[in-house]
């Protein structure tokens, strides 16, 4: 599986995004930002199953149709976006307390996560465009 090495440099990413979130929010609300730690945690957990399993799921899906990737990559972006204003509303529906926080911290992470597929999906695609002119 070709997967692994993106998913460990995404969980290096995350492993620094966690808590360069939570020291910004640190200085803002002082010990109030203790009540942020479980939220970024499981934004991170979520973000990673969720990479995890597109990653998975593109990789065979390029060894087998590669002509339906731009689909994918699409759906993937669509989904996602509609994966985090879910985990948005559900947040401000029970927790209700610092919103404008985890908002921060959601955007945080979806915009890295976007940011790094989309960089992973550009390179893969070009590797594979110049080896199928190579051939």
């Amino acid at each position: 599986m070709k997967v692994a090495k993106p998913l460990i440099s995404l969980a290096v990413v995350y492993l620094l995004l966690g808590p360069i979130l939570f020291l910004l929010e640190r200085t803002q609300l002082g010990m109030e930002a203790l009540k942020q730690l479980l939220p970024i945690t499981l934004l991170g957990a979520f973000f990673f199953a969720f990479s995890f399993f597109e990653l998975a799921f593109g990789d065979r899906l390029r060894r087998t149709q590669n002509k339906t990737m731009t689909g994918f990559y699409l759906a993937t972006k669509v989904v996602r976006l509609l994966s985090a204003l879910v985990l948005f509303l559900i947040y401000a529906v029970l927790v209700k307390t610092q919103l404008l926080y985890f908002t921060i911290n959601l955007a945080g992470f979806y915009l890295v996560t976007t940011a790094f597929l989309s960089y992973y999906y550009i390179r893969t695609e070009s590797k594979s465009k110049s080896e199928a002119k190579a051939s």
